[in-house]
């Protein structure tokens, strides 16, 4: 079913004559797809879902960059394709994206500093590229993932200090909190 949904987005798409909301649309189905192919270990198949889904959400983000929803999707579409390349081990690429989710989440958190949600989402983005850059093997990556989990506990901080971290902002700080620790001791020798 997913695959027909596809098939009739494209062809609603292709009608539409640019309209917006059926690229969104067919961005979703294309995302949902994917999602199910990767659930049932067909990676591969998924990627090329992944990377036509984060195409569409650049589109629509650069036509509308004030529209909140459109700029959380292309976030969206980023981290499920990185996903995608780091399942593949394609690191090259996924530290692209992850440098690229860095600077939108950035972006999100300064265009609206009373929003916890946006900080949390900036730690995550952090976290998650400095396991990257971990997971890589490159040594060279070993100092921005380093940067990356101080920024995470910086943010993190600020908002633990503040008392408004929720359960899964306290996730995240134990994990963050837990790398930057497995981190120096690798690093110290021990």
């Amino acid at each position: 079913m997913l695959e027909q949904t596809v098939q009739l987005r494209r062809r609603l798409v292709s009608a539409g004559q640019g309209d917006q909301s059926y690229q969104r649309q067919l961005g979703v189905s294309l995302e949902r797809l994917a999602d199910n192919l990767s659930a049932q270990g067909r990676s591969a198949d998924a990627l090329p879902l992944y990377q036509e889904r984060r195409d569409i959400a650049v589109s629509l983000a650069k036509a509308d960059p004030l529209d909140t929803g459109l700029q959380t999707d292309l976030i969206t579409a980023r981290e499920k394709l990185a996903g995608a390349l780091e399942s593949q081990k394609a690191w090259k690429e996924a530290l692209v994206l992850r440098g690229e989710i860095v600077r939108s989440c950035e972006n999100r958190a300064e265009a609206t500093p009373d929003d916890t949600l946006s900080r949390v989402a900036l730690a995550g983005a952090h976290y998650h590229h400095a396991r990257l850059c971990l997971m890589s093997g490159d040594p060279a990556l070993v100092k921005t993932a380093s940067a990356a989990l101080d920024r995470a506990h910086e943010v993190l901080s600020i908002l633990a200090n503040a008392g408004v971290l929720d359960d899964a902002g306290r996730q995240l700080q134990t994990s963050v909190e837990t790398a930057r620790t497995a981190l120096a001791k690798a690093l110290s020798g021990g």
